[in-house]
This record gives structure tokens, C-alpha cells and sequence, in this order.
């Protein structure tokens, strides 16, 4: 059977993701509050900041509908930008068992030695890997990721399923678009901020019994005690990258004020344009989370480029 998270943390790979998700949902959440709470704010839009910042409810549409325009628009801007997260569990295991008898046998001109050594070794491992996006948008106001108060407890023995720090990120993110503008890493790709966070947690354990033999006779005796020993170790290696990206594709009609492609008349659309389908349905990626995957999976391979010491040259 292979290993898995779950076996020594209790947390399974779906319950690491919700952790992850959680946290990231929350740091955001930290942000639209900062945001709307402002000096320069007004008072309606600093209302709806101070509605959510003492409780954990999930923050209801209708409110954005409630911001004056300069706060929405400032909402707007972060709501189509995404985060990817790419997983990598990794779990090996090792066993061990040996045994070992030194045996002596005395002869009239002299001895005869003899070692017995017996002994297997056996490794399991699994490594898992995949990537998954969320747009901001979802992140705020999709309740289908219901997270409650988050768990932002830090666990030193298993670090990833606690907090991993994605507060700092999102307030460096948002701290960098606004006062430097984050550049994108090539033209073709959208502006980005990306962080690879690796954990490891080992655990290993051993017995080594003793048996006492006397002598008997003058053939074969024993020299010191037989020996035997049982070991085991395990290792976790926990990658994340985490990967957030403004969206680059071109502002959308205002609300109320968008036209059909073939009647050209003006139609009155939601005040959140939806970003993803009904529950049940295939949920589609926006731009952002699509460069946001891409952007975490060039991250990894080149942290593997690095770890091995090996020249990256970028495309």
C-alpha cells in the first residue's frame, strides 16, 4: 500500500487543499476590509468594511451593489486577478530488519570464527501532484467554499496543514501591484507574484533486542550477544507554490451598460458578472487563473532546475 498524508498527519490531500483554500480566502477577505476601511473612503463603503471585519459570514453580493462607484472599481480591479496552488506530497517510507550471530569454535591448534548476517531493506514512495486556481472574485463570493472562522494555527509537525503564512502574500501582492505595478514575467504572460514554501517532517524509530546465550560444550559458542534490529523512518515532503496574478484581458462594460454582439442594444447585466457555473455544472477558468496555473507550474520547474543545480534559460 502506498503512503499518504493522512497516515501519520490525519489530514488527507482533499483536507490540506481546504486548509490552503481557507487561509487564502481569509487573507483575502483581510484585504477587501483593509481596503473599504480607508480614510479616503466614504462612509457607505467603510460600512460595508466594518459589517464584515468583526465576524467570519460569508460576504453577501448585495453589498458590492451598496459601494459608490470609486469603491467598486477598486474592488473590481482584484475581483477577475486569481491565485494557483500547486501541490507536491511526497512520502517514503522505510523498513529495516537484521539479524547478526558471531559463533567461535575452538580447535587444538587454534579457533574458527564464524559471522552470520541476515538482514532486508524495503522503501515505499509516493509523490503526488496537481494544481488548482481560484479567481478572487470566487474567493469572496463564491459560498460554496465554506470555511466558517479558519484555523490559522500554526503546527509545527506538519506545517501544511496548518497555517503556511498566505496573509503576508496577498498583502505583498496587493502592496507591490499598487505602489511598484507588477510586471509580467515575459509579454505573453500576465503580471505575478509567486512563492515555493517547502516543508519536510521526518520521523523514525528503532529496537534492537539482545539475546544471552551461555556456553555449551566445546564446539560452537556464541561471542557477545546475537543481535537483531527492527528500524523504521518516514519523510514527508511537502512542496506548495503559491502563484497570484492580476488579470490582463480588458475591462468589462460597466454594470447596466453592456451591449449584445448582434442588436447592439444595451442590456442590464449582474452587478458581479459570475465567474463560474452553477454547483454540479464544469466550472471554466478565467485568463487569470489560467496564467496563474501556468506561472506555478514554470515556478516549480524551475525550483527543480535550481535544487540540481542546473542553468535555467528562460523561453
Amino acid at each position: 500500500m502506498h503512503p499518504l498524508p493522512e497516515d501519520y498527519s490525519r489530514y488527507k490531500t482533499t483536507d490540506i487543499v481546504r486548509q490552503v483554500r481557507c487561509e487564502a480566502k481569509a487573507a483575502l477577505r483581510s484585504q477587501l476590509i483593509k481596503f473599504l476601511s480607508l480614510d479616503d473612503q466614504t462612509k457607505r463603503a467603510k460600512d460595508v468594511g466594518l459589517k464584515y471585519s468583526d465576524n467570519t459570514n460569508e460576504i453577501d453580493p448585495a453589498d458590492y451593489a451598496k459601494l459608490d462607484k470609486a469603491a467598486k472599481e477598486g474592488v473590481d480591479e482584484y475581483r477577475k486577478a486569481a491565485i494557483a496552488y500547486d501541490f507536491e506530497l511526497e512520502a517514503i517510507e522505510n523498513n529495516k530488519y537484521g539479524a547478526g550471530l558471531d559463533l567461535l569454535n575452538p580447535l587444538a591448534g587454534g579457533t574458527i570464527n564464524a559471522a552470520i548476517r541476515v538482514g532486508s531493506d524495503f522503501q515505499r514512495k509516493n509523490t503526488r501532484n496537481f494544481t488548482m486556481t481560484d479567481s478572487f472574485q470566487d474567493l469572496l463570493f463564491n459560498a460554496d467554499l465554506q470555511c466558517g472562522k479558519p484555523d490559522l494555527r500554526f503546527r509545527p509537525a506538519y506545517p501544511v496543514t496548518g497555517t503556511i503564512g498566505l496573509g503576508e502574500v496577498f498583502d505583498t501582492f496587493v502592496s507591490l501591484n499598487e505602489f511598484g505595478k507588477l510586471q509580467p514575467g515575459d509579454k505573453q504572460k500576465a503580471p505575478y507574484l509567486s512563492d515555493t514554501l517547502f516543508f519536510q517532517t521526518k520521523i523514525y524509530g528503532s529496537v534492537s533486542p539482545t539475546l544471552e546465550l551461555l556456553p555449551a560444550g566445546q564446539r560452537w559458542q556464541t561471542i557477545g550477544s546475537p543481535t537483531n534490529t527492527i528500524g523504521a523512518d518516514r519523510t514527508d515532503n511537502h512542496k506548495v507554490t503559491i502563484t497570484l496574478t492580476v488579470d490582463s484581458t480588458p475591462p468589462e462594460a460597466p454594470a447596466g451598460r453592456g451591449r449584445t454582439a448582434r442588436s447592439g442594444k444595451a442590456v442590464q447585466t449582474s452587478p458581479i458578472q459570475p465567474l463560474s457555473v452553477p454547483p454540479g455544472s464544469t466550472r471554466f477558468r478565467t485568463n487569470a487563473e489560467i496564467n496563474a496555473a501556468e506561472e506555478a507550474k514554470n515556478q516549480s520547474f524551475r525550483q527543480i532546475l535550481k535544487d540540481n543545480n542546473r542553468l535555467y534559460l528562460p523561453r
